[in-house]
């Protein structure tokens, strides 16, 4: 693998609209995804999310697996809009820059990860699975990877996750949990407070 392979790998994602709100959503980056993996001899398959939504999965399997872990590499196929760019949003290399909507969040790491499978196929003293999961719509809700943890079955010891970090290596990260709680108490008249049950404090 060339770093030369790699630019062109990612002008090319970059040259594929997979913005939120694109009529076509991430369609079109999944077909890229698949050819390219496709080329190259790795078995992909497609799990639909929703309309012009679609997760690519694929893996990497060699030797026996019977005490081999499994990592996962995620990588989403969107990106945010392009509204507002003062730079060409669909790709352009300029004085070893690279610019386009997507560039670092995160086409440049689906790009490693797309070469990194290819990579794999390569190396002879590789044992052991990699799983690979383009997911879709991450940018307006990360459907793709919930639908990936609540349909199917992929066992995987550790997850690397190509997001930016500045090159430092982040274990975490900040996420939402909603849930629903039912207090129960006692009402009573403000003058007499002592005769009621507080809800929240009981």
């Amino acid at each position: 693998m060339q770093k030369g392979e790699i630019v062109s790998t990612l002008l090319d994602l970059l040259k594929v609209p997979s913005y939120t709100g694109y009529e076509r959503g991430d369609a079109d980056i999944a077909d890229y995804v698949v050819q390219f993996l496709d080329r190259h001899g790795i078995e992909t398959e497609l799990q639909e999310v929703d309309v012009n939504q679609v997760n690519v999965i694929a893996q990497v399997c060699r030797g026996s697996l019977k005490n081999a872990k499994t990592i996962l590499f995620v990588s989403h196929l969107d990106t945010v809009s392009p509204e507002g760019m003062e730079v060409p949003p669909f790709g352009a290399l300029s004085k070893n820059v690279i610019y386009g909507r997507g560039a670092v969040d995160m086409k440049g790491g689906l790009a490693a990860a797309l070469w990194c499978l290819v990579e794999l196929t390569r190396t002879r003293s590789f044992k052991g699975r990699v799983l690979f999961l383009g997911d879709a719509n991450e940018e307006d809700g990360n459907t793709g990877a919930m639908h990936f943890l609540y349909s199917r079955d992929f066992d995987y010891d550790y997850a690397i996750i190509g997001e930016p970090t500045n090159l430092r290596i982040a274990v975490a990260h900040k996420g939402v949990c909603w849930v629903n709680v039912r207090f129960s108490g006692k009402t009573a008249h403000a003058a007499f407070p002592n005769r009621g049950s507080n809800a929240i404090m009981a």
